[in-house]
């Protein structure tokens, strides 16, 4: 009875570390969307590309996150061009729609507390701000950036938002 009892909760233990572990880690994250805005920055006059990425299955660690842009680099870079100008960047955001909470957001890009992509999402939604995941881009926006890779011999930087 007692070896029963002790399989079943070393099986027990087992199955929650692998999920566990699969959450955090495993997890692949799965590019779903990708929309592309530009605009001209007023202090600069230079037109700038934001290219947002709408990922599913996120996992949970920073490290798993960033593989989502180590797996899906080429394909992005080829098929949309969203690192151009020094100012361009890329946000990868949690697919995680939701209503709109001040229908004035949806005149913005990224707006106040939700990512509105400027109405692009179906139904009008938008995803809350804190679901964004990081950012890419050719210029180091913090001190806490660190490089992911490169292209045309310049570094990319990811950075990740305090709030993630």
């Amino acid at each position: 009875m007692k070896s029963k009892k002790s399989a079943v909760i070393t099986a027990l233990l087992v199955y929650f570390v692998a999920q566990a572990l699969y959450l955090y880690l495993i997890r692949p994250g799965d590019v779903k969307h990708v929309y592309q805005n530009l605009e001209i920055r007023t202090n600069s006059k230079k037109e700038c590309k934001s290219t947002a990425i709408v990922v599913d299955n996120v996992p949970l660690s920073h490290y798993s996150q960033k593989m989502i842009w180590t797996k899906n680099k080429n394909k992005i870079i080829n098929t949309w061009k969203p690192l151009i100008n020094n100012c361009d960047d890329i946000v990868f955001i949690k697919n995680n729609p939701e209503k709109v909470s001040d229908s004035a957001e949806l005149a913005f890009w990224i707006g106040e507390n939700q990512v509105c992509l400027k109405g692009s999402l179906k139904g009008k939604q938008c995803i809350p701000k804190d679901d964004i995941l990081f950012f890419v881009s050719l210029d180091k926006t913090t001190v806490d950036d660190e490089v992911i890779g490169d292209i045309n011999g310049k570094p990319l930087y990811v950075y990740f938002p305090s709030w993630t």
